[in-house]
Parts: C-alpha cells; structure tokens; sequence
C-alpha cells in the first residue's frame, strides 16, 4: 500500500470532521478553538480566521518562555468558552 492512498484517507477525514465542528459550532452545539502547539501558517487558512486561537493570541506554546503558562492560558480560554456553551444551553 502506498503512502498516498492513505494521506487521501486522512485528509478526507480530517475535513469531514473540520465541517462537522464547523457545523457544531454555527448551530451553538460546540466551540470550535484552535490551539496552536507550534509555529504554523494556521491564520491564513480561511477556515480558522474566523476563531479566536490559543494561547492569547494565537503564539504557539512552543515560542512561550515558560510552557507551563502557555498551557494555563490555554487552560482559562478552554474554561471560558465551556461556560459560553453551558450559559447558551441552559438559555435554549
């Protein structure tokens, strides 16, 4: 089996689960929340503009000094985001 086939494969299943977070998302059933690890062009995609990244800003957490804040921040964004969803369900 090639390599090729199987890249197809991922990518195909990748993009189908990017449009049903997407989905999720527009329908306020989920958050879609970028969290960026390491350097990427992930900004330009325009599929990921519309959303707020973390950590603040959209830094990777590689470029932070001091990882562990980077993975608080994320931390606190993902917090705050859950309680969104949970004040938008209890609302509906």
């Amino acid at each position: 089996m090639s390599a090729e086939p199987v890249a197809a494969s991922v990518k195909g299943e990748r993009c189908f689960l990017e449009c049903q977070a997407k989905q999720r998302d527009k329908e306020n059933k989920a958050r879609l929340i970028p969290v960026v690890l390491r350097a990427c062009n992930w900004s330009s995609e325009a599929y990921f503009k519309a959303y707020q990244a973390l950590p603040r800003a959209g830094k990777p957490v590689k470029e932070w000094a001091d990882k562990d804040q980077a993975f608080l921040n994320v931390e606190n964004g993902l917090r705050r985001a859950i309680a969104e969803v949970q004040k938008m369900l209890v609302r509906s």
